[in-house]
């Protein structure tokens, strides 16, 4: 599946490793490969089909730099309760950032998408994941070297990654058939959670994070089931 990359870079006298890491994640011909961006702190990217969402990336703005992938559903109603000026799902989520307005529009936000939101005044990092989780968005972090990726594949293909196997993660498949919350195959790579805006500073080498919205926010409805069954059918038609 298409999707985000890339990683912060600490080395910027070695040779990238994006092309690795594009390679890795473009799993037909028709996917589409947006250019690779590359400075003294990150090195990104994005994979995708050119069907929906952005058109290339980044998304550029002063110092902020944005890839995103997915799309989502209710930017007019977003940006009019927020009173954003910007159009567009990236340039909208950029400015909501810019005006500290970040945890505000994506708790109202209706989409299926993960983003990389890079500061290069502020010097740091933040993974974005939709409300539901729906869209995946790995990351690593291990002596100071931070990853990410839409695939652990992606993460993978570079250079160096310590690939230890998740002691629990094979008891947690041989019980269930499946991994658990943020587990994967692997140690050091992590799945990001739902609702979650994940921050990584370059110079602490410190990771935070935080949920934008929680399944308690959804009130109880007094529909009956058939009212619910209707209003059901008229959202998947929108």
């Amino acid at each position: 599946m298409p999707g985000v990359f890339g990683y912060t870079n600490y080395s910027p006298d070695a040779s990238s490793q994006l092309p690795s890491m594009a390679a890795m994640m473009k799993l037909y011909d028709h996917f589409t490969v947006d250019n690779l961006y590359e400075d003294s702190s990150i090195a990104a990217s994005r994979v995708h089909l050119g069907h929906i969402g952005e058109e290339t990336s980044p998304y550029e703005r002063g110092a902020v730099l944005l890839w995103i992938e997915g799309e989502a559903y209710n930017i007019k109603e977003v940006t009019a309760k927020l009173q954003l000026l910007e159009k567009g799902f990236a340039a909208t989520m950029v400015e909501a950032y810019q005006a500290d307005k970040l945890d505000s529009y994506l708790n109202i936000l209706e989409g299926y998408f993960c983003a990389v939101l890079y500061d290069s005044r502020k010097k740091s990092v933040k993974l974005i994941s939709d409300r539901y989780g729906m869209r995946m968005l790995y990351w690593y972090f291990k002596d100071g070297f931070f990853s990410w990726a839409s695939e652990v594949k992606g993460i993978l293909a570079l250079a160096g990654i310590d690939k230890t196997i998740d002691p629990m993660s094979p008891h947690c498949f041989m019980d269930l058939g499946y991994l658990m919350g943020e587990h994967t195959w692997f140690k050091h790579i992590k799945l990001i959670k739902p609702a979650t805006v994940l921050k990584y500073d370059f110079e602490s080498q410190k990771i935070e994070q935080h949920h934008y919205w929680k399944w308690s926010e959804i009130k109880p409805s007094n529909l009956t089931f058939d009212q619910a069954s209707d209003a059901l059918g008229e959202h998947f038609l929108d």
